[in-house]
């Protein structure tokens, strides 16, 4: 998991500050409004972005960008091979059935909607042979369904001993994981740490993200869901 002292990181017009701070739960959320440097902290922590200072203690990990450039001819099955898919033990048949890629694999990811290629990168990061797992913004232009696709997809896999850390703006979906940890990033830093649940509920947050929050029972499946109203100052 991961540990981080006294970071540094970022740009000439923007820097994150980190003293100390400790994953210490399998699951990890990053969370903060636009510009507060959740994407930076990500590429800090998989080495695309060299800090300015401090240290990261980290396993070798799968990283999926929140945005990506691949060229046109590439296909799924050049992504999964990329991410070593065949060489790993989280790569099973369940992945490609869950979100729906076995179809997809052979075909150029020019032809494909953006939908479809995020559930193929996902595929192909769910199945690479790191125990560490880094998402940036993974429900980006995936349907509801797939949205709780992935959540069972990523819950499984930390049954069985895998760690996560994903960035998202998505604060609903967070309640979907029987325990997880959350980082607010906010004004170069982090903020509040701790249970989302509690996270979710403190009244930094609302302040921070200018929303009253509730969180109560989902009829449906017995889940926690998060419900929002306008904050007024």
């Amino acid at each position: 998991m991961l540990q981080l002292i006294d970071i540094e990181c970022g740009y000439d017009s923007f820097k994150l500050k980190i003293e100390r701070l400790n994953q210490s739960s399998p699951l990890l959320f990053m969370i903060g409004p636009n510009g507060t440097g959740k994407t930076t902290l990500m590429k800090t922590l998989v080495g695309v972005l060299p800090t300015k200072g401090g240290r990261v203690n980290t396993k070798p990990c799968a990283y999926l960008p929140a945005q990506h450039t691949i060229q046109p001819g590439v296909t799924g099955q050049d992504i999964f091979e990329l991410y070593d898919g065949n060489k790993s033990k989280w790569h099973s048949d369940d992945v490609l059935h869950v979100l729906g890629t076995k179809k997809l694999m052979n075909r150029r990811i020019e032809n494909l909607s953006s939908g479809e290629l995020q559930r193929v990168l996902l595929t192909s990061v769910l199945s690479n042979p790191a125990s560490l797992v880094l998402l940036d913004e993974p429900l980006t232009y995936l349907d509801w369904n797939y949205s709780l696709r992935v959540a069972d997809l990523i819950q499984n896999q930390i049954q069985k001993g895998r760690h996560f850390v994903i960035s998202n703006h998505n604060l609903s979906w967070c309640l979907r994981f029987k325990t997880s940890q959350t980082w607010v990033l906010y004004q170069n830093g982090v903020v509040l740490d701790g249970s989302t649940e509690t996270i979710l509920k403190h009244p930094k947050l609302m302040e921070i993200f200018k929303v009253k929050t509730e969180i109560t029972d989902n009829p449906i499946d017995q889940t926690k869901i998060l419900a929002i109203s306008k904050y007024e100052t």
